[in-house]
């Protein structure tokens, strides 16, 4: 329904098809649907910075990961350009995860620590949750058990205050996986049970 000659709309509605095919797990479309947003956008930086940030989320899903944070910093550099701070905090966070997923724990933990100052800036309490979470998981990897519980149990105390399923879903799952390290299996059961009703 939208007018092919505007093209900043059609940019909008690339993007999205392309993060949606991404959720999806089919990752050529969502690059294919990517690549035509990235044409429509221009030289409309914010545009452009959207776009790398989610070409960024799927070569990391891709395991791609040189190019995830190429990507993920190039869009950083553009918002940064037209100081887009909301946008900024979250491309912090993007490249923590994209760090986090390839084992780099130090770099990972540096730019949650930005994500997190600036989520507080901004009062985006969305990402100050995920966050939390990310730091849940990061320090389970790290075998900090105490520090990824209590991480965990913010982060979803947050999230549950704003109605933010993904994230109370992804804290209960530390959780359980934090207990089960502990070899505390009482305690791994009871989370898991709360992770199943909020899965269904």
């Amino acid at each position: 329904n939208l007018p092919k000659d505007n093209k900043a709309y059609l940019s909008d509605c690339f993007n999205a098809l392309g993060r949606t095919y991404a959720d999806l797990g089919n990752y050529n479309q969502a690059m294919a649907d990517l690549n035509k947003s990235l044409v429509l956008a221009g030289k409309d930086t914010w545009r452009l910075a959207e776009v790398f940030s989610e070409k960024s989320y799927v070569y990391c899903a891709l395991k791609n990961y040189p190019k995830a944070i190429t990507d993920a910093q190039y869009a950083l550099k553009l918002n940064l350009r037209i100081h887009a701070t909301g946008d900024i905090a979250v491309l912090y966070a993007r490249l923590a995860g994209i760090y986090k997923s390839k084992g780099d724990f130090k770099n990972a933990l540096n730019y949650d620590d930005i994500a997190l100052e600036m989520s507080k800036t901004t009062g985006n309490k969305r990402l100050r949750a995920k966050t939390y979470i990310d730091y849940a998981l990061i320090n389970n990897s790290l075998g900090k058990y105490r520090e990824s519980i209590d991480y965990a149990k913010k982060g979803i105390a947050l999230a549950d205050s704003i109605g933010l399923i993904d994230a109370q879903k992804e804290g209960y799952k530390s959780l359980v996986s934090s207990f089960e390290l502990k070899n505390d299996l009482k305690q791994a059961l009871a989370y898991q049970k709360k992770y199943s009703v909020l899965s269904d």
